[in-house]
């Protein structure tokens, strides 16, 4: 029973070592991350000593024990929950109705014979915001302004 319980969890390595958690901590703050910290502190002391997953999970654990949401200024990304925040499945495109690929347009619309087929294109700028692009294919106008949002 001794050597079982010498075995067990005594609770996480940063929180018993005041002096890694301390090297730790300034380094996430100075912006590093848990990888390159233990990589630093690995090169340092000559050997590993602490990995990245055990930096992230001491975190974690600051976070849900005394949500203080402060902690999470100690992770590269800022978020209190690994992984990619909930995403749409699916593609766009396949939920605007009434939408049809280049390759099954109508052949007036092809020929640019007849007026009143329009092709509308959102460009997206990282500076600059976007702009909204409309071109009827018969008169070859080119329509472009800079819409308030990208809603619909």
């Amino acid at each position: 029973q001794q050597q079982a319980q010498a075995l067990g969890w005594r609770g996480a390595r940063l929180e018993r070592d005041a002096a890694l958690r301390y090297d730790v901590l300034s380094g996430l703050r100075a912006g590093w991350s848990p990888a390159q910290m233990s990589s630093r502190l690995a090169l340092d002391y000559g050997r590993p000593v602490i990995s990245h997953e055990s930096i992230y999970r001491f975190i974690y654990a600051q976070l849900a024990r005394t949500k203080d949401y402060s902690w999470r200024l100690y992770l590269p990304r800022g978020k209190s929950q690994r992984g990619w925040r909930g995403r749409r499945s699916g593609n766009a495109i396949i939920r605007i109705p009434g939408w049809a690929p280049l390759c099954q347009r109508s052949p007036e619309a092809a020929d640019r014979r007849t007026p009143g087929h329009w092709e509308a294109d959102l460009m997206l700028f990282g500076n600059h915001g976007q702009d909204l692009l409309l071109h009827e294919r018969h008169s070859r106008l080119l329509l472009a302004w800079r819409p308030g949002s990208k809603a619909a």
